[in-house]
């Protein structure tokens, strides 16, 4: 297995924003019209196009959007197969928290390219088919 690029993992990480909140946009548009909407709604929108797509996303393809333009996958350590739903939705919150601070910052100085999120859950991303 190869490791990914840093910036494969970059780049898959703003496209899957990009993804994210464009889905976002059009789901609030449709929803709400010319509406006002509910936090409620909005908190299960959120959650829907930045957490449960990409960990589906990761658990049936082992990549999300992003990763899979750029060739990457998402893999357990333990034995190199896909993560699962629900792993791969913990790890996911996990990435977008330690995107935030410096969990990602980490990725370029460690020896295997792990950030926290893939530290804390036991995966690798590599490049698909290498």
């Amino acid at each position: 297995m190869t490791l990914a690029p840093v910036y494969s993992r970059f780049f898959a990480f703003v496209l899957d924003m990009l993804i994210a909140t464009v889905l976002f946009t059009l789901m609030f548009m449709f929803t709400s019209g010319y509406r006002p909407i509910s936090e409620k709604m909005i908190f299960w929108q959120i959650l829907i196009c930045f957490f449960i797509l990409p960990s589906l996303t990761t658990a049936v393809f082992s990549a999300s959007f992003g990763k899979m333009f750029m060739g990457i996958e998402v893999l357990s350590t333990s034995n190199s197969k896909p993560v699962g739903f629900i792993k791969g939705l913990f790890r996911e919150i996990a990435n977008r928290l330690t995107f935030l601070f410096i969990g990602f910052l980490w990725i370029p100085f460690n020896s295997e390219r792990k950030g926290f999120h893939d530290m804390i859950f036991k995966t690798i991303v590599v490049k698909k088919n290498a």
